[in-house]
């Protein structure tokens, strides 16, 4: 019988700070750490399951209706929320020391994959989490 170990990839795994990659993509608003945070709640939504960005990351909606349902909501204009999307595979880079992290797991591991409700750029781009041999993202460890 195996064990599974499920972790998220966002802040653990991969580099995940919305304040810095709002203030990094949108330098015109002059963002300070406070204006940043807020606006990014508003994008995000806080995570909510239900959330635009939530439905995004499940693929039920693709990344132009969520520009469009974002920028309907929040101050930013759709170019800018499209900016905000295809500016964040560049920002998801490994944390230090994950990469030999997973590279261990992987090697005792019989499966090491991406789940898959997590984020659509992630499947869609280069941006899967080293030593994943594909599609979802889930650890299934053998039993000792």
């Amino acid at each position: 019988m195996a064990a599974s170990l499920v972790f998220d990839l966002g802040g653990v795994l991969l580099n995940w700070q919305p304040p810095q990659l709002l203030k990094s993509l949108l330098p015109e608003l002059s963002l300070d750490d406070s204006a940043a945070r807020t606006l990014s709640t508003e994008i995000f939504q806080s995570f909510d399951p239900a959330s635009d960005w939530a439905r995004f990351d499940l693929g039920l909606i693709q990344p132009d209706e969520l520009a469009l349902r974002i920028a309907a909501r929040t101050v930013l204009g759709v170019e800018q929320v499209r900016r905000i999307i295809d500016g964040i595979p560049d920002h998801l880079h490994a944390l230090p020391g994950t990469v030999e992290i997973l590279k261990s797991l992987a090697q005792a591991a019989s499966s090491l994959r991406q789940y898959p409700s997590s984020s659509t750029i992630c499947r869609s781009t280069s941006k899967r989490p080293p030593a994943t041999d594909g599609g979802g993202f889930a650890l299934r460890m053998p039993q000792r």
